[in-house]
């Protein structure tokens, strides 16, 4: 196993060198909060500090913008690294490219938004998440690698579609579509114990795309997807357990879910009449509304927590997302509201919350 002050001074090596933005990690998971870093990189008092957390096995560097650009096409499948570099020789001898337990990694630096494509054979890792460096240990044994050493610099490439890493070789389009891949970077847990949750979410989310092909074989295409996305932030790893839990989501979820189904609901909910418990509540006109809307989803989450964005709330109620701000923080003092699970621009989801429901009449002032 790599000891501490070796990897420090190969964070560091990377870091100036290439200007990435370096974390620590166990296994393949991170050792420390690495979304904070996804737009400023660690500098070098952060680093001391991140590569003395007790039990680091190894390094990974963020891809995306804030690593200079840096991406990186991962091959699961070793037959498929093999078949691109024998398209692409110059490349393949010229791209910095690390071996992993399944397949090996392939560096480079273009111009991407930063996200993750999923293909048959692997993933573009564009950015949204984090990729393991040579020399950490491996969890299965041994250490990853460098098959082609990075240089001076990492190449840029200007058209990844001629370079072949924006897809399969040689195949048919991926096997999941891009809604899918949507679907899962909306879903994905951002901590253990989510996983059951952020599941159900994703399957009705997969039952909301218009015309997707939900064969069985396709779905264990789609759940498995997940799970290798979803692999930083899970405790119990096994595939079998998401599966499982996957299918327990789809065969009960019942309501599909798409990205405009909030502001249906929130219609459905300022459509019907007031609950009587409402006459007793004293509040603006905008937080009577709102009030009625966050119980609506939570009548429509069930026990589940829902989420809600303050953005999404003004445009349900019609005012400015500061001011619908304001009155879900009252909601929450009065004890309307419960925050469950804050959100951040770093993690890019909405806050979750849980409708307490009416208990005595409160007056709020906003």
């Amino acid at each position: 196993m790599p000891t501490p002050r070796p990897l420090l001074t190969t964070a560091r090596d990377y870091a100036t060198k290439y200007d990435w933005a370096i974390i620590p990690i166990r296994g393949k998971k991170s050792a420390c909060d690495w979304k904070k870093y996804q737009l400023t990189r660690p500098g070098h008092r952060n680093l001391i500090g991140l590569f003395t957390i007790k039990n680091v096995t190894g390094l990974a560097v963020l891809v995306g913008g804030v690593s200079g650009g840096l991406r990186v096409r991962d091959f699961d499948i070793e037959s498929a690294y093999h078949a691109w570099a024998a398209a692409h020789p110059d490349l393949a001898a010229a791209l910095p490219t690390s071996k992993t337990a399944r397949g090996f990694h392939v560096f480079f630096r273009a111009d991407l938004p930063d996200a993750v494509v999923v293909f048959d054979d692997g993933e573009l890792r564009a950015g949204r998440g984090y990729v393991v460096l040579p020399p950490s240990a491996h969890p299965d044994g041994g250490t990853y690698e460098w098959v082609v050493p990075p240089g001076e610099v990492i190449p840029h490439l200007p058209d990844v579609d001629a370079a072949g890493l924006a897809g399969t070789l040689g195949s048919a389009p991926a096997a999941v579509p891009q809604a899918v891949v949507e679907a899962i970077t909306k879903t994905l847990p951002t901590a253990h114990g989510q996983r059951t949750r952020r599941l159900w979410h994703f399957a009705r989310r997969l039952k909301g795309i218009p015309g997707l092909d939900t064969s069985p074989a396709a779905l264990m295409t789609y759940i498995q997807a997940w799970h290798d996305r979803a692999l930083p932030f899970i405790k119990t790893t096994r595939f079998e357990t998401t599966e499982l839990n996957f299918y327990d989501a789809w065969t009960n979820s019942v309501t599909p879910l798409t990205d405009d189904q909030f502001l249906a609901w929130a219609r459905v909910a300022m459509e019907g009449p007031d609950p009587a418990w409402l006459d007793a509540v004293f509040l603006p006109q905008a937080g009577k509304k709102l009030l009625r809307v966050c119980a609506t989803l939570q009548e429509r989450a069930g026990g589940e927590p829902f989420f809600l964005a303050a953005r999404s709330a003004g445009s349900a109620v019609g005012v400015d997302p500061t001011y619908a701000n304001e009155v879900l923080k009252r909601l929450v003092k009065a004890g309307y509201l419960e925050v469950v699970e804050k959100g951040t621009h770093a993690t890019r989801k909405a806050t979750t919350w849980r409708f307490r429901g009416p208990t005595v009449p409160h007056t709020l002032a906003c």
